[in-house]
């Protein structure tokens, strides 16, 4: 079994699984905010995270623009993501074994890592750091590909 037969699949599974749990940051993002804000509340803390026991939290600036904050690094994830996807999905560095080594080991890394921001509750502004580490560089790495295949011409397609 050639290396394209492992690698291929497994960059397809471990960049989705790192979208899912993009994603699953939105259903959480109302922990994340207030662990930032420093509002704890022990008798609901296995509760559901929309807080649906009737408590009011004030929605003071901070936390609006906290929750802002936030969905701009899922807005910024989701279209690097996009990226991820047409390069490989359209096959353009599909065939290219480092690129899907890098692109499997950093979907991989930030992948444990969202999991971990959504387990664990950290605070929001953590979003950034893996946002940046683990999605802007593999949309980097598709966008010079795209552009050396397509405007450079460097490298045959």
């Amino acid at each position: 079994m050639g290396k394209n037969n492992v690698l291929i699949p497994a960059r397809f599974l471990i960049t989705i699984g790192h979208l899912i749990a993009m994603i699953m940051v939105k259903a959480t993002r109302k922990r994340n905010v207030y662990a930032s804000l420093g509002i704890v509340d022990t008798d609901t803390r296995f509760a559901d995270v929309n807080y649906p026991h009737g408590l009011n939290f004030p929605n003071t600036n901070t936390e609006t623009s906290a929750n802002d904050q936030l969905e701009m690094a899922l807005i910024v994830s989701y279209v690097c993501f996009a990226f991820d996807l047409l390069g490989m999905l359209g096959g353009f560095t599909l065939f290219f074994s480092k690129i899907n080594l890098f692109q499997i080991v950093v979907h991989f890394i930030g992948g444990v890592y969202t999991s971990w921001f959504i387990a664990y509750g950290w605070q929001w502004q953590s979003i950034w750091y893996i946002v940046g580490f683990t999605n802007v560089t593999t949309a980097l790495v598709e966008v010079m590909m795209l552009l050396a295949i397509f405007v450079i011409k460097i490298v045959v397609y």
